[in-house]
């Protein structure tokens, strides 16, 4: 997925004045123009999400919802800065973090409904799952499920390269790869000589089916979506994240 037909217009406003709902709405219009699934978003509702989330995208009614003035407040409590404009550019990636990610929902569903490739199909599968758990327990098992860790780990991307490209502050890169490589880590648990990955966890306790063979072409990938992974790989990812994420997201020329 490519967001950059967002970044002629961050250029203009990314570090001058947080986004307002206008803007939001211009921002995902263009996206799922862009991406070719009109037919995946019905609607945008500037409310409240309940359960304490910022955004959400309906995967069934095809709604999607934010609320802004929640996402800037929880993007406050982040970052303090005496600079207005990093301040600004902070709230603003917090924001564009909240819709992208909710787009990539929406593009999961546009490929679970148009396409056969298993991974959608698995996605579907975890996706009816969650429509029987409470709030708590999804809430609970949140970065275990392969659609949910496919979007934030998408999102993030996309934001460490709008900070490349427009904001080039250490401090704001840090804080959005921290978060990337804390999420592509979470749901592994690792003892000794094995690791046990989400996959493995949600077919053998929720599901209460074989686990599945799946495959991805590298240890990034694999942890992208919480796929099995050989102790040595998952460590080596501990240890080298941070250089993984600027390797596989090319920003060495940022």
């Amino acid at each position: 997925m490519n967001f950059a037909i967002l970044r002629p217009y961050l250029a203009k406003k990314l570090t001058h004045v947080v986004f307002n709902e206008q803007d939001v709405h211009y921002f995902v219009s263009d996206i799922i123009k862009h991406l070719g699934i009109p037919d995946y978003l019905k609607g945008i509702e500037s409310k409240s999400c309940g359960n304490g989330n910022l955004a959400t995208y309906d995967f069934f009614s095809r709604i999607l919802k934010i609320n802004l003035a929640n996402i800037i407040e929880e993007a406050n409590k982040y970052y303090e800065a005496d600079n207005q404009n990093l301040k600004i550019a902070f709230v603003n990636l917090f924001i564009l973090l909240s819709i992208i990610h909710e787009l990539v929902h929406a593009f999961q569903n546009y490929a679970i409904n148009e396409t056969d490739y298993d991974i959608y199909k698995l996605m579907k599968k975890e996706i009816c799952f969650v429509q029987s758990m409470g709030d708590e327990e999804f809430n609970k098992h949140y970065t275990m499920f392969t659609y949910e860790r496919d979007a934030l780990v998408k999102s993030h991307e996309e934001i460490l390269k709008i900070i490349c490209d427009h904001v080039r502050n250490k401090q704001i890169f840090d804080f959005f790869r921290n978060c990337l490589i804390q999420f592509m880590l979470s749901g592994y648990t690792c003892k000794r000589l094995t690791v046990v990955s989400p996959l493995e966890h949600n077919f053998k306790h929720l599901f209460n089916e074989e686990v599945p063979s799946v495959a991805t072409s590298n240890i990034y990938n694999t942890l992208q979506m919480g796929f099995p992974i050989k102790v040595v790989n998952y460590r080596r990812f501990k240890k080298y994240g941070k250089i993984l994420v600027v390797r596989k997201n090319n920003l060495y020329k940022k």
